[in-house]
């Protein structure tokens, strides 16, 4: 957590283990929404760009992919 001149910003990291599944992808966009975070950062979600217009609808906030068309990238 930052703090600087009244300004809070909180930070999280999740790493979800994928997020294909849309039952999986409700209830992590729901469960991160309740906790009100500034800035999250979701790792192996498993998006592709053909996904990533769907999942900010979903979201419903901006958001950045980075996608790679392997599963390991060390």
């Amino acid at each position: 957590m930052a703090k600087e001149k009244g300004i809070e910003i909180t930070i999280s990291s999740l790493n979800v283990r994928g997020l294909v599944d849309s039952m999986k992808r409700k209830k992590t966009f729901g469960w991160i929404r309740r906790k009100k975070y500034s800035i999250y950062f979701l790792h192996e979600t498993h998006s592709t760009t053909e996904t990533e217009a769907l999942w900010r609808n979903e979201w419903g906030y901006k958001g950045l992919f980075s996608n790679f068309s392997s599963v390991k990238r060390g």
